[in-house]
């Protein structure tokens, strides 16, 4: 185990597992990896996968990402909203509902 950060003010006290081919980076308090400095002294350009659980990818994770893909995952940034457990909505209510709604009328009008 190799500690990255200690009482870091977001994450508390962090650190990095590594076991077999995968490294792990746990942390005492919820803490969100937006940029490179997120992750201390680990370099995330020298792993062939990196998974970071925030919503969208961060412009400086963008920027170094040879590719990205997104999960929709349970969580403080879930964005599948069907899953949510929404109650006493009016139906139909987009996303909610796949029926009861008209195709709308998408031809451009010239004012």
């Amino acid at each position: 185990m190799v500690t990255l950060r200690r009482d870091d003010p977001v994450g508390g006290d962090l650190a990095a597992v590594r076991h077999g081919g995968v490294t792990a980076i746990l942390v005492s308090r919820r803490k969100p990896f937006h940029t490179l400095a997120d992750f201390g002294e680990l370099d995330p350009r020298g792993y062939d996968l990196v998974v970071v659980k925030i919503g969208y990818l961060e412009p400086e994770l963008y920027d170094v990402a040879a590719d990205w893909r997104l999960a929709l995952t349970p969580g403080g940034v879930d964005q599948d909203l069907a899953r949510l457990g929404h109650r006493r909505l009016v139906r139909p209510l987009y996303p909610f509902d796949d029926e009861g709604f008209e195709v709308p009328h998408l031809e451009p009008l010239l004012l």
